[in-house]
């Protein structure tokens, strides 16, 4: 029984040390093996390693919830309107849609937010220069929305379509 208690204490120190280094950018089965063979030891080495500025860098972009600043190169919200480390004013971009998807073309993502409905995505791709008339997709936009009877679509599309 208390073998038992020492291998789970172990498996525990090993779950501990793999957590702490995977939000620091590290190996999570790597840094899981150190928390296995060491304990305690495994855990206090975790948390004192530095972390892979980088890896954790690209974690956040990717996810959406930070960009880089385009001024300044320094992390942000990806809702912020000011740069909190210079100051300066963030303009929507299309690559700003682009930059956290891997091999997504900008059209798939609009088609996406039409079968999503994502009203709120389609406006601010348009605003910040999205061109639905040049889809380099096999379907059109608005064919895509009509295919899915996704009305609220539809209706910005063709409205959009209209004023063009």
């Amino acid at each position: 029984m208390m073998l038992l208690g020492i291998f789970g204490f172990w498996f525990f120190c090993g779950v501990i040390s793999s957590v702490v280094a995977s939000n620091k950018g590290r190996s999570v089965f790597g840094w899981f093996a150190i928390g296995l063979l060491l304990g305690p030891v495994g855990v206090v080495l975790s948390l004192v390693i530095s972390k892979q500025v980088d890896v954790v860098e690209a974690k956040a972009m990717k996810s959406g919830d930070q960009k880089k600043c385009k001024y300044c190169a320094e992390l942000i919200k990806s809702e912020a309107r000011l740069c909190k480390h210079c100051g300066k004013e963030q303009q929507a971009d299309l690559s700003d849609f682009v930059e956290s998807q891997d091999e997504v073309s900008i059209h798939q993502i609009f088609q996406d937010a039409v079968y999503n409905e994502d009203v709120e995505l389609m406006q601010k791709m348009l605003r910040a220069g999205f061109k639905v008339e040049s889809c380099d997709l096999p379907f059109s936009h608005l064919e895509y929305a009509k295919f899915h009877n996704k009305n609220r679509a539809i209706e910005i599309l063709e409205k959009l379509l209209t004023q063009a």
